[in-house]
């Protein structure tokens, strides 16, 4: 037979029990919360470091028209100063406007629209 004390020793430690079983969902579900952010959190990384690489990608190439473009001005220029006609000028402020065409619908294209107010 149990005595009083035992009793009252196996009591609190009931409580005790108890409370530490509380205590331990509370993290659990603290825990839950956090890896359901972290998941979100790493998903939300993931998509800035894909739009990085896609933006690295857009100004490589507009780099790239660029330098093209220099190339051809300077190759006019030399043309030109070698008595050569305009038409290779011509020719280079056509390709200057197909180029900006394409670079302005491409930034329309993917300008999202103002929030209405």
């Amino acid at each position: 037979m149990m005595d009083y004390a035992e009793w009252q020793f196996l009591t609190r430690l009931d409580v005790e029990i108890q409370n530490l079983q509380r205590t331990a969902n509370q993290i659990l579900k603290i825990v839950t919360a956090l890896q359901t952010t972290e998941g979100k959190i790493m998903a939300t990384v993931q998509d800035v470091v894909n739009e990085i690489a896609s933006e690295k990608t857009v100004e490589d190439s507009v780099v790239a028209l660029l330098d093209a473009i220099s190339a051809q001005l300077t190759d006019v220029k030399a043309q030109l100063a070698a008595g050569a006609d305009a038409s290779a000028l011509d020719a280079v402020i056509a390709s200057l406007k197909q180029n900006e065409d394409a670079l302005t619908a491409a930034v329309t294209r993917n300008t999202p629209a103002a929030p209405a107010a």
